[in-house]
């Protein structure tokens, strides 16, 4: 779901359940317990609406598996990589080691 009112509330989420997320992933924790930290769900609000505007049908509002896999793939590696290249860490392959750990991408390009 990538209604723009629905990922600001995820994100909201993630700022008030997990607010130490950045320093946490800098440590480089197995995949398994970033993926814990993100299993989160948004307010009781969120249950109710896609927008501010009006209530829709009762669904929760949870970040789904394929989204945790593209955050890591397009924001956690390469910010952890880029963050140990920056400030000269031996350690940078290790961020990579996450790739190993999500299943590959499938959407149109890819599959071409």
């Amino acid at each position: 779901m990538n209604l723009p009112h629905v990922k600001l509330s995820q994100l909201a989420a993630l700022i008030h359940y997990v607010p130490y997320f950045i320093s946490y992933i800098l440590q480089l924790p197995p995949t398994d317990e970033i993926k814990n930290l993100l299993s989160f769900e948004t307010s009781k609000y969120w249950e109710t609406h896609y927008s501010f505007k009006r209530e829709s049908t009762n669904k929760k509002k949870n970040i789904s598996k394929e989204f945790v896999n593209h955050l890591f793939l397009n924001a956690l590696v390469p910010f952890v990589f880029f963050y140990q290249k920056m400030k000269n860490h031996e350690n940078q392959d290790a961020a990579l080691s996450y790739l190993e750990s999500i299943p590959a991408e499938s959407n149109s390009i890819m599959n071409k």
